[in-house]
């Protein structure tokens, strides 16, 4: 039998304050299972029980968070009294809710040539349901996110009316409210507004004069910011202007009976980066039919690339939304993926490392586009991140902060300084674009994006490496994380495992870029890749690899490297790293935060079992999506009283879906593997047009009768390899193809 995740979560406004207890009393029962059997190998029993974490995340109780919906222009936070009161109290500094309201969205304008880190929230909107003099409150309260539709289903039941609201973004800048209301009393309305965050220096300016009926034109001002036009509109004939119970200037639709109808906000202040382009303005009229049509038919061309089947604990809904996220966070015109989850989503730049996750889950996918479009946001930044190197009087190359602002400014810094930054952040930019050609397979990205490839390797071989006689290392650079201190000072380790497995595989690629276009490139380079190849083992003692140079060194925690990259690591080290990042209940976490979980390290887990080969990356798929909230957000972690830091971590949703491609189709040397990584309990698995190394694009079927793939050779090569297929009936095909050839497997006998 399959089990079916439940989505739906209720939330009682009268159980908000005791949520943090309840939680943390929750936690405290849960997780008492052991380590799983598959993970005997790492150091766990043999006899080992599943996971049990507890009722908190039984099924219809996990715990609840907001939607973030988004077009990838404009993001919109949306949710509501009664349930955002239960995540960590968060939402206090957003908005003061003591008029009843329900706050659905927040808009947020684009201003795409300022090089800024901190992208302002714009305007919230939300509706109040009246009974006379006196709001209803919210007494219970079901959300859910379809990933297919990319709407979000929201339930409200007041305390005389319950209310249905389905609600969407389309990249022409409308927030669509569809709302369905029942109303229990007489004289009811529901009122919607719009308004700034109580924490904003913006404020809104309604017009005094509607354009229209059913309209209520705004724009929303402040000292330095541009004046933004907006609009609200109604499609219910007797909607009209009112002061709201709140004190807000909207609109108010009275309800008599079950009704339907439509409230939209449009906002609209987009600068074009080419500078030729003026502001946008706002439509004309809202029909809320073409708006729904034209909102399914942009999701459906992002969506339709790609598909798989996996319903086991809901994984491939997680994994539908998880895309849905990442593609929310790209700038639709620069291409950066800005770091960042809720609350903090936009009080972030760009991290070349965590971009990376985003990065290789859309090529996998399927979308190149959308993955193209991030590598020729490194192209457009390698002339400003050149002038910061040379201002420090570093001649040669680029090198990547880790942050930069989502229109790719970073901040001038001294020579010192950038010679110990963590250099895995500008290795990333030359194994974006190298993985960009593996997944593509076509030569003309290697000859577009070359000097995304080779610059960043300039700066680290020519100024970050140490050459000796039999071998080669990394000078020195901050940890893993940057962060690690000691009396307060920032540590920098000799030989860094972490940018060295990087500046390796970056250099790999670079080398076989250059035999494939026939290219010269530094006769060192070649010489240098097995020299560093040695200096790995330099970290090597008690037989695994550390983090450093060092005896005392940790394990490495290069394991997501591992994962993303294909990076040399022996599985030795790779156990070692998992049973020190292994909590006493079975659950990975972080060692120096405090966290009770981390879903990122579950995912660096599985990915890098996948890539090596080895058993349990299943289980740490489905480990991971346990700890996803009721709308599939991942966080970036778990505290120990409950709380989820930092949900809808665009990171951590890409690292998700890269593990997951893992578990279907791998490529491993010159072997195409299927479902070598889904366990058999899982039930029958299948996909479509997902994308392995180097540029192939399979689909498979796993049922209980046999398993059946499609390959096609999309690449601009001639290729031979093996397909391996694993579960019932295996099976191992040869196969040669010409580019754009197709091969049905298995071949009949």
């Amino acid at each position: 039998m399959t089990v079916v995740r439940v989505r739906w979560q209720g939330c009682g406004t009268r159980f908000v304050c005791l949520w943090s207890w309840a939680a943390a009393l929750l936690l405290s029962q849960a997780g008492r299972g052991e380590a799983p059997a598959e993970m005997a190998t790492a150091g766990g029993s043999p006899n080992a029980k599943p996971y049990d974490v507890g009722a908190i995340f039984a099924k219809g109780n996990k715990s609840y968070f907001p939607m973030m919906l988004a077009n990838g222009i404009d993001h919109v936070l949306v949710g509501y009294s009664g349930s955002m009161g239960a995540c960590q109290a968060h939402e206090a500094w957003n908005y003061p809710n003591m008029n009843m309201e329900t706050i659905t969205g927040w808009y947020r304008s684009d201003l795409r040539r300022r090089p800024a880190y901190f992208v302002q929230n714009l305007v919230q909107c939300g509706y109040i349901v009246r009974r006379g003099i006196h709001a209803d409150g919210i007494e219970s309260a079901e959300q859910r996110f379809d990933p297919i539709r990319a709407v979000l289903d929201t339930r409200c039941q007041m305390g005389y009316a319950e209310v249905r609201a389905s609600t969407f973004l389309t990249r022409s800048h409308w927030l669509v409210h569809r709302f369905s209301v029942t109303p229990h009393a007489q004289d009811m309305a529901m009122q919607f507004f719009v308004r700034t965050p109580s924490v904003s220096a913006l404020r809104v300016e309604v017009s005094p004069t509607a354009s229209r009926a059913g309209c209520l034109d705004f724009v929303v001002v402040g000292d330095g910011w541009p004046a933004t036009p907006g609009r609200v509109v109604c499609d219910h004939p007797d909607a009209k202007r009112v002061t709201c119970y709140n004190g807000q200037s909207g609109l108010e639709v009275p309800l008599r009976g079950q009704s339907e109808f439509t409230f939209a906000v449009q906002c609209a202040l987009i600068q074009d980066v080419s500078g030729g382009a003026g502001r946008e303005e706002l439509d004309g009229e809202f029909n809320y039919a073409n708006r729904l049509q034209q909102h399914a038919a942009e999701w459906e061309k992002f969506h339709a690339h790609s598909a798989i089947c996996l319903p086991h604990r809901g994984i491939d809904d997680v994994y539908r939304t998880s895309l849905y996220v990442i593609r929310a966070h790209q700038h639709p015109v620069l291409g950066g993926i800005t770091l960042g989850g809720y609350p903090d989503m936009w009080n972030n730049g760009v991290c070349p490392s965590d971009m990376s996750f985003g990065m290789v889950a859309l090529m996998g996918a399927n979308r190149l586009e959308e993955a193209e479009r991030g590598v020729r946001f490194w192209k457009r930044c390698l002339p400003h991140l050149a002038s910061l190197l040379r201002e420090a009087g570093l001649p040669h190359g680029v090198s990547a902060p880790w942050d930069l602002s989502v229109s790719g400014e970073g901040t001038a810094a001294p020579r010192e300084k950038i010679l110990e930054m963590k250099h895995v952040e500008t290795a990333q930019i030359s194994l974006q674009t190298w993985q960009l050609y593996q997944y593509s397979g076509r030569s003309s990205v290697l000859k577009e994006y070359w000097d995304c490839l080779v610059q960043p390797l300039e700066f680290l071989v020519g100024h970050c490496v140490e050459e000796f006689e039999d071998h080669a290392e990394i000078i020195r650079s901050s940890g893993p994380n940057g962060k690690e201190r000691i009396d307060g000072k920032v540590v920098y380790y000799p030989n860094p495992t972490f940018s060295l497995l990087t500046t390796i595989e970056a250099l790999r690629g670079a080398c076989e870029a250059a035999n494939l276009l026939g290219r010269e490139i530094p006769p060192r380079w070649r010489q240098l890749l097995p020299k560093l190849e040695r200096g790995v083992e330099r970290n090597r003692f008690e037989g695994v690899i550390r983090e450093a140079r060092h005896p005392n060194a940790n394990v490495t925690e290069a394991a997501s490297q591992v994962g993303l990259f294909d990076a040399r690591l022996d599985k030795e080290t790779l156990l070692a790293h998992i049973r020190r990042f292994t909590s006493r209940e079975g659950f990975l976490t972080w060692t120096n935060h405090g966290y009770r979980a981390v879903p990122w390290t579950m995912c660096d887990a599985s990915a890098a079992l996948s890539r090596l080969g080895m058993e349990g990356a299943g289980r740490y798929v489905e480990m991971a999506a346990m700890f996803t909230t009721t709308l599939n957000a991942f966080p970036e972690a778990i505290r120990p009283d409950g709380v989820y830091v930092k949900t809808w971590y665009p990171t951590v949703h890409g690292d998700f879906v890269h593990a997951v491609h893992l578990l279907l189709v791998r490529r491993r040397q010159d072997v195409v593997e299927l479902f070598a990584g889904v366990p058999a309990d899982w039930g029958p698995v299948s996909f479509q047009s997902l994308r392995a190394p180097v540029g192939l694009i399979v689909s498979a079927s796993r049922t209980d009768k046999g398993i059946t793939a499609t390959v096609i050779n999309d690449s601009d090569r001639r290729q031979q390899f093996k397909v391996r297929a694993f579960g019932p009936a295996a099976w191992e095909e040869s196969v040669a193809l010409e580019p754009g050839q197709t091969a049905s497997l298995p071949r009949a006998r």
